[in-house]
């Protein structure tokens, strides 16, 4: 799914409410009661996306970007280790 920016508004508000809608989908996906491995899988998913628009935006962040990309790629790594066991099972399956 491409982002969607309103050009009549202002543009730090588009990024935010983008972000804001990313980490809801991401979180979304975790309750919504779909299997373990879709809901981890989707979650990183849009972390990632997430962590592309910060890059997009580092130029206006700055530093402040920066440390958010990380924090999300550290939210990210947390869920690693679930996904590493679903493989690992399916791998001596």
């Amino acid at each position: 799914m491409a982002y969607r920016f309103d050009p009549a508004l202002p543009l730090e508000e588009e990024f935010a409410r983008v972000a804001r809608e990313e980490i809801a989908r991401a979180r979304g996906a975790l309750t919504d009661g779909t299997a373990r491995e879709e809901a981890v899988h989707e979650a990183r998913q849009r972390l990632k996306k997430l962590r592309g628009l910060l890059r997009l935006g580092r130029p206006a962040l700055g530093k402040a970007g920066r440390v958010e990309e990380r924090r999300w790629r550290d939210a990210a790594r947390l869920l690693s280790g679930s996904r590493d066991a679903a493989v690992l099972v399916e791998v001596l399956d």
